[in-house]
């Protein structure tokens, strides 16, 4: 689908809305014709995201979200942005699961693989704050592509292989104890 139709449908269907959000109309076709020409998405699924886009979105989406929106036509397996931080906040306090079974999809655990995530924005964190510190991953994985499941993503984590010894670690701490002058004893 060419941009000028794309550009003309979103223009027809938000009008005001539409042309307020562009300083420029010129400059504003040319980064949606740049976003649609890298992206490579069939007409259908451009024409589906648009319809989408009318039916739910009071404001017209930015080349990302309908970008987004497009991915999610073409994958509707492709977990929303909301249901990826319920996976990713239920996966952070997952135990003895395997990967496949926390993360849900491999999207999620992309995102909580990339550079910079915190696990703790999402136990502690507001929603706006899990919302800002999940989407722009997310976003950014929609656009480029994420990997698949790594080969182990299905086998359940080992366990420990030995007994732990509680008495052991005891005495390490009782050992330590002295040397730290906040556990009463050693110097300051």
């Amino acid at each position: 689908m060419a941009a000028g139709i794309v550009f003309g449908r979103l223009a027809a269907i938000y009008g005001r809305r539409w042309t307020s959000q562009h300083e420029s109309l010129d400059q504003a076709f040319t980064e949606w014709e740049s976003m649609l020409v890298s992206a490579e998405l069939p007409a259908e699924i451009l024409s589906r995201a648009i319809d989408h886009c009318r039916s739910q979105l009071a404001w017209p989406p930015v080349p990302a979200e309908l970008l987004a929106i497009a991915r999610q036509v073409a994958d509707p397996a492709t977990p929303t942005v909301e249901a990826a931080i319920r996976a990713l906040i239920r996966a952070a306090h997952a135990v003895d699961e395997t990967l496949a079974d926390a993360y849900q999809h491999p999207l999620v655990l992309a995102i909580a693989s990339s550079e910079g995530y915190d696990a703790a924005i999402l136990r502690t964190g507001s929603h706006s704050a899990m919302d800002a510190h999940v989407r722009p991953r997310y976003n950014r994985f929609l656009e480029c592509g994420w990997p698949d499941w790594p080969p182990h993503a299905h086998e359940k984590p080992s366990r420990v292989g030995h007994r732990v010894d509680h008495a052991a670690g005891l005495a390490a701490i009782r050992a330590l104890r002295g040397k730290f002058s906040w556990l009463g004893g050693g110097s300051k």
